[in-house]
C-alpha cells in the first residue's frame, strides 16, 4: 500500500514539473517572460495580426501583440494594435512598427525598426505603423497590366508582323530571279576589280613601308638628342618665365604700394588739392573771359608776321636797310 502511494506521489510530482516546464517554455516562446509596457500603433489592414503575434525590435523578440481594436476616424476604418513590450526597453521616438512575414507562408511579426532620435517613447505612446506589402495584390496587379499589354499592344503587333512577313514572302517570290541576277552581276564586277584592288593595296603597303622607314630615320638617336635639347630649352624657358612672373608679382606689389602712398598723399593734402583746383578753376574762368581779345591779338600778330615774311621774300635786302618813311606817314 505504501509502495503504491509512493508511486502516485512520484508520478504526480513528475506531471507537475512537466506542466511548470511547459508553462515556462510557452512563456519564453511568446516573449512573456516578465512584466511588459503597452505601446500603440495603427494599421489600415491587419491580416495575420492577432493576439500573441510576436513583436520584434530589430529582429530581437521583445514582446507580443496584446489586443487589436477597430477604430473609425473621419468615416475611415483603421485598427489600433496594442503592443506589449518588455518593461524598460528603450524605443526611439522616430521608430517604425512594420508588419513583416518571414516568407510567403511564414509567421507574421511586427518588427520595430529602430530610429535615430535621442528621445525615447514613454509607455502608452503611439508608434508610426507601416503595413506589410501585399504580395498577392502586387502579383495580381502585374498580371493585369501584362494582360492589358498583351491585349492592347502585343496582339496588334503580332498582326502587323504577320502582314509584314506575308508581304516580304510575296516580294521575294516575285523578285527573287531579278535579285539573283543582280547579285551575279555584282559578283562578276567584284572579281574583275579584285586585281586592281590588290594592286592598289600593294602600292599602299609600299607607301606605308616607305613612310615607316622615314619615321624610323626621323626617330634616330641624333634626332632624339635634338628633341631632348629642345625640351631642355623649353624647361629652361619655363623656369625663366616663372622667374619673370615672380618679378612681375613683385612689381605689382610695388605698384600697389605706390598707389597706396599716392592715395595717402592725396588724402593728407586734400585741402591743398581742393584749393589748387579752385585756383585753377578761377584761372581758367579768367582765361575764358579774355580769350577773345587774346585771339584777336594773335590774329593781328600773325597777319603782321605774314606781311613781314612776304616783304622779305620780295626784297631780302630790306632786312639790311629800309626806305625812308615819308613825313606824312609819321
Amino acid at each position: 500500500m505504501n509502495q503504491g502511494r509512493l508511486n502516485y506521489v512520484i508520478v504526480g510530482s513528475f506531471v507537475i514539473v512537466m506542466l511548470v516546464a511547459l508553462v515556462v517554455v510557452l512563456a519564453m516562446l511568446t516573449g512573456r517572460t516578465g512584466s511588459t509596457e503597452a505601446y500603440y500603433t495603427h494599421y489600415e489592414e491587419v491580416s495575420g495580426v492577432k493576439y500573441g503575434t510576436p513583436v520584434l525590435f530589430a529582429g530581437y523578440p521583445v514582446g507580443q501583440v496584446e489586443d487589436v481594436e477597430p477604430e473609425y476616424e473621419g468615416g475611415n476604418l483603421r485598427f489600433r494594435v496594442t503592443l506589449g513590450v518588455t518593461e524598460g526597453w528603450p524605443i526611439p521616438a522616430d521608430s517604425i512598427a512594420e508588419v513583416k512575414a518571414s516568407g510567403l507562408l511564414g509567421v507574421i511579426t511586427i518588427d520595430i525598426r529602430e530610429g535615430h532620435s535621442e528621445a525615447t517613447l514613454e509607455p502608452g505612446d503611439t508608434l508610426d505603423g507601416r503595413p506589410a506589402p501585399n504580395l498577392f495584390a502586387s502579383v495580381a496587379s502585374i498580371a493585369g497590366v501584362a494582360g492589358e499589354l498583351a491585349e492592347r499592344d502585343l496582339r496588334p503587333l503580332l498582326g502587323n508582323l504577320n502582314t509584314l512577313i506575308v508581304s516580304l514572302n510575296r516580294i521575294t517570290d516575285d523578285n527573287a530571279p531579278v535579285i539573283l541576277g543582280d547579285l551575279q552581276a555584282v559578283s562578276g564586277r567584284i572579281n574583275d576589280a579584285s586585281e586592281t584592288v590588290i594592286d592598289d593595296l600593294t602600292a599602299v603597303s609600299g607607301s606605308l613601308r616607305a613612310n615607316m622607314n622615314r619615321l624610323s630615320s626621323l626617330l634616330s638617336d641624333q634626332n632624339l638628342q635634338h628633341v631632348n635639347q629642345v625640351l631642355a630649352g623649353v624647361d629652361s624657358a619655363a623656369a625663366n618665365f616663372s622667374d619673370l612672373s615672380s618679378d612681375l608679382r613683385g612689381t605689382g606689389a610695388e605698384l600697389n604700394r605706390l598707389l597706396s602712398n599716392l592715395n595717402a598723399v592725396v588724402a593728407d593734402n586734400k585741402l591743398d588739392v581742393d584749393r589748387t583746383v579752385m585756383d585753377l578753376r578761377f584761372s581758367m574762368h579768367a582765361i575764358a573771359e579774355r580769350i577773345e581779345s587774346v585771339a584777336a591779338n594773335l590774329e593781328g600778330t600773325s597777319r603782321n608776321m605774314y606781311e613781314f615774311t612776304r616783304q622779305i621774300r620780295q626784297n631780302p635786302a630790306s632786312i639790311l636797310g629800309s626806305a625812308r618813311i615819308p613825313d606824312t606817314d609819321r
